[in-house]
Parts: structure tokens; sequence; C-alpha cells
């Protein structure tokens, strides 16, 4: 839904609502709440959509209530993580921009919680805001004036539709850069941590099933990921000038030559 675009996203959970589709697939928490915005009976099956029960989309995650059940992508510590890993590889860290569009719900909590533990790591965390793709020149140039040397991308639909452009620009900037999704590793990018996106739509599909033989949202538990995925490319490291010290090398669960 959206293809990062969220102004769209309202339109379309009501064009599936008039479909008259017996359940809706959601990825990411503008979606999520663009189909709960739309619909209070037809079954939401919700994939990364971040902390549910903090953006108010569901009660609680073992009893969702309502309409909305699946999987969250958000654990309590993901976000300083992030933050965490690039200080690892990038020692002399001490100012990095956090990119994310503002209206992805979930990027404001995961703001805040980068924001915690940059104050206990000494770093100073640069707000970069992105609402569409024509803005993405002047993100990097607010980076520039912030004299980041580092980037977290929050991967939201915006951001995961440019990851291509986003870490390419890095790159030529020179700003080692870490994301949530591996996908950004694949296209370029230095370092990614989280789950995997694929293995949980396949899991949504699962939702799906039980969803179709008269399971009830409001009564299947939300789950959470269990297994995280450091994902590095060592040739975008080498092009930056990082070098990877063994405690993170050991911890990786794919290293890109």
């Amino acid at each position: 839904m959206g293809e990062g675009n969220f102004e769209r996203l309202g339109a379309q959970a009501a064009e599936l609502v008039q479909l008259k589709v017996a359940i809706i697939v959601t990825g990411g928490a503008a979606a999520a709440q663009a189909a709960r915005g739309a619909t209070s009976a037809v079954p939401i099956v919700m994939v990364d959509p971040g902390d549910p029960v903090r953006t108010k989309l569901i009660a609680s995650l073992r009893q969702p209530g309502g309409n909305m059940t699946g999987l969250s992508s958000a654990t309590p510590d993901l976000a300083a993580k992030h933050l965490q890993l690039l200080k690892e590889a990038v020692p002399g860290l001490t100012r990095v921009g956090f990119l994310s569009n503002p209206n992805a719900p979930a990027g404001a909590l995961a703001l805040e919680e980068t924001e915690k533990a940059a104050a206990m790591l000494g770093v100073k965390v640069q707000p970069i805001e992105m609402r569409k793709a024509e803005e993405l020149d002047d993100a990097f140039a607010a980076l520039a004036r912030a004299q980041a040397k580092g980037l977290i991308v929050f991967a939201d639909p915006l951001t995961f539709t440019l990851r291509q452009r986003i870490v390419q620009t890095a790159a030529h900037r020179g700003l080692p850069t870490v994301s949530g999704s591996r996908e950004f590793v694949d296209a370029g990018g230095m370092m990614s941590y989280g789950p995997s996106f694929p293995e949980m739509f396949r899991q949504a599909a699962m939702y799906v099933d039980k969803l179709l033989h008269g399971a009830k949202a409001a009564e299947l538990p939300v789950e959470q990921p269990t297994r995280f995925e450091l994902v590095i490319d060592m040739k975008a490291a080498k092009s930056l000038g990082v070098t990877f010290p063994q405690s993170i090398l050991m911890r990786a669960d794919a290293v890109i030559e």
C-alpha cells in the first residue's frame, strides 16, 4: 500500500474495504493505521507496524482486541542497537544523523530510543526528515550542515523505496550507514541489523490462513521477532575507510565480501 506515499494510504485502504476483501495485510505502521481507519470489521494482519501497543493500534500483544493482529518488528532495544553497532564500527563517532519520514509513526519512537542510547554513548543525534523522494538531496544537505559522520536510516516505506539512492548518496558523501533491513545492505549499504522482513511476510501468511479458517484477529497474539540478522558489506566498509572489529564480525550472520 502507498509505495512510499503516505498520502495515498487512506484512499487505498478505503478502496480495499469497498472491494469487500476478506483480509487486509499491511506493511509498516502508517499502512496499518490507514487500514484501521478504513474498517473495524475486516481483519487486518500487520507486518512491521513498529510498536503497535505504544502507537495504540492494539490493546496488548497477547490480546490485541479489535480487528488487528500480526507481527511487530519492535523490541525494546532494537533502535538503540543500531547506534551501538555504528559506534562500535566507528569508535570516534560523536555526531550521527537519523533519517526518517516524520509521517511514519514508528520512526518517532525509534528516534526517542536512539536519543536515549546516544546520551549514554556520548553521541549527538541529528534528526533528518524526509517526507517525499524530492526531499532526499535536502536531507543530505542537512546532514552535511549538522556535520554528521554516520547515518542511521529508519526503514519505513519511503526510505525502503529509496534505499538504493540513499545508500549511494551516503557512500558518495563518506557516511557509514546502518539500517534495520538487510535490503539496504543488498543495495550497497554498510551494515544492517534487524528481523528478516521476507520471513515476517511468510509468517503473515500463517495468520491469514488462521483467519480464513475462523480465528478471530482480536484473539491472535501479535508476535515479536525472536531472531535478528546482522549483515555487513565489507566492500562498502572498505570504501568508507571503516575496519570492522572482530567483536562485530564474529556476531555477523552474513558478511558480504
